[in-house]
């Protein structure tokens, strides 16, 4: 049965708390109604020490200090838009107690109840966010975790919560920074590139934050977030609040320096020291305008330099491919010639010729792609055939090559004309000119088609398995 707990401090202090009343939990702590001595509610966060001999996460009491050392760091500035700790204990060796007023609810449940804010309130909301998030500039510190969960109710005013995570912007780092933890729907850009957090970092996230009271949903996904975060710009409903797009735009930029210096920047937008005029609102909206057109200017740009990166990773790796191939030929033919005409690669041997052309799709099926053709050269004529195709995709700086040929499926409407594969090989190359529109047929079937119009057959690129390619069509040319 559910207990009671109280526990008497040599202050004075006395707290209780019920543990059959939890009102949140994390991975490590539950939190619970409770009451002061005098019968103030207050809520009672109870966080297990696990000393499991490892390096893990909250490993050792010492690991659980973060958010009461953070609190008294707190203590020296003035705040009123974050949740105080109002006293901490060990009740025994496995537990560490933070006792914390008792807030009304939090963002989460505020929208899980009852749907999305208006504008106005969303305005308010940011107005309380940012006031937070210069507090704690204030003290030198990154809250590293603003989301609708860490958005607390608490006296007529939103605050921000839960520093279990937080860090000084100053701090090294140590044997505990948590990087790599927290909500990655409210991570800023940088983030996902292992860059430390920063009062930037939780500009963004309480721009997430406050979109999402808006929208009534996270503006980012969770699976795919790093993509998502990088270049995705999310869909900012039509306001008629020009100064709150404009404010969600500026804190939700991709690049750090794109995004205020200081909070007070967006307080200001948002709270113009006089009532404006209609007239006054026509210039915000073309201030608004203004921020739309740069957000995606600059993902366009992030995207192109990505697009950049990624063709001259998976150009290394394929140089590699390629040496593979031409040390597998010369190592038993020595007067096989190899040139290298990007975006064209040539090997000759004897009267027969490998030939690779690479280039960038720009229907978004990879980040290269590439036909593989043999010519064969006799007296009479030069016969030509398409063997197999290529393609790369980068992920994460690693390039990822697979060899594709594709068959005719007859029982598809549609199907285009394959030439027969040779030598009992699954299928055949097609002109670097159908390349895309094939891979977008195969990667997205259309709705109610029950049959792709072709089939492809996949293989990881070797420099070998494209040598054996080339030794088939050679034969079956001659044959």
């Amino acid at each position: 049965m559910p207990e009671t707990k109280r526990f008497d401090l040599p202050s004075g202090a006395s707290y209780v708390w019920h543990e059959d009343q939890p009102i949140g939990r994390g991975g490590f702590s539950v939190v619970y109604e409770g009451e002061a001595g005098d019968g103030t509610r207050v809520a009672v966060k109870v966080i297990r020490v696990v000393d499991d001999g490892t390096s893990n996460w909250y490993t050792n009491a010492k690991s659980f200090g973060r958010e009461i050392d953070i609190a008294r760091r707190l203590a020296k500035v003035e705040v009123g838009h974050l949740m105080p700790l109002l006293d901490n204990f060990m009740p025994n060796p496995q537990q560490i107690v933070l006792v914390m007023p008792r807030a009304d609810f939090s963002l989460a449940a505020r929208l899980r109840d009852a749907g999305p804010l208006s504008e106005i309130e969303t305005r308010l909301l940011l107005l309380d966010l940012m006031a937070g998030v210069e507090e704690l500039a204030q003290a030198f510190i990154a809250h590293r975790d603003i989301k609708p969960l860490n958005v607390l109710r608490w006296r007529d005013r939103w605050v921000l919560a839960d520093f279990g995570i937080s860090k000084g912007l100053n701090d090294s780092t140590g044997s505990h920074t948590w990087v790599g933890h927290g909500s990655q729907q409210y991570w800023a850009p940088e983030l996902f590139d292992a860059e430390p957090a920063s009062l930037q970092s939780d500009l963004y996230a309480a721009g997430c934050t406050a979109l999402e009271a808006l929208m009534g949903h996270s503006p980012f996904p969770l699976q795919g977030a790093a993509h998502a975060h990088r270049f995705e710009i999310p869909a900012i409903p039509i306001l008629a609040d020009a100064a709150l797009d404009r404010a969600l735009r500026m804190l939700l930029a991709k690049n750090p320096n794109g995004r205020p210096e200081d909070p007070r920047q967006v307080r200001q937008i948002l709270s113009p020291p006089t009532a404006i005029t209609d007239l006054q609102k026509s210039l915000q909206r073309i201030v608004s305008r203004s921020a739309a057109r740069a957000q995606e200017a600059e993902v366009l740009a992030r995207m192109s330099q990505q697009s950049e990166q990624n063709q001259e990773n998976g150009l290394a790796r394929w140089a590699a491919i390629w040496d593979d191939i031409v040390e597998l030929a010369q190592h038993v033919v020595p007067d096989a010639t190899a040139m290298v005409q990007p975006p064209n690669w040539f090997l000759n041997i004897g009267d027969a010729r490998l030939s690779v052309s690479l280039t960038s799709p720009v229907k978004g099926v990879g980040d290269l792609i590439g036909e593989i053709s043999v010519r064969h050269y006799d007296h009479q004529r030069v016969d030509l055939l398409i063997a197999g195709n290529l393609r790369c995709v980068v992920s994460g700086g690693s390039s990822s090559w697979e060899l594709l040929t594709f068959s005719r499926n007859d029982m598809a409407r549609g199907a285009p004309r394959l030439r027969e594969p040779v030598n009992g090989a699954e299928g055949t190359g097609v002109p670097l000119s159908a390349l895309e529109d094939l891979l977008l047929q195969v990667d997205s079937p259309k709705i109610g088609m029950h049959y792709p119009v072709v089939q492809v057959h996949r293989q990881n690129l070797t420099g070998e398995a494209i040598v054996a390619m080339f030794v088939a069509e050679v034969d079956a040319l001659e044959a």
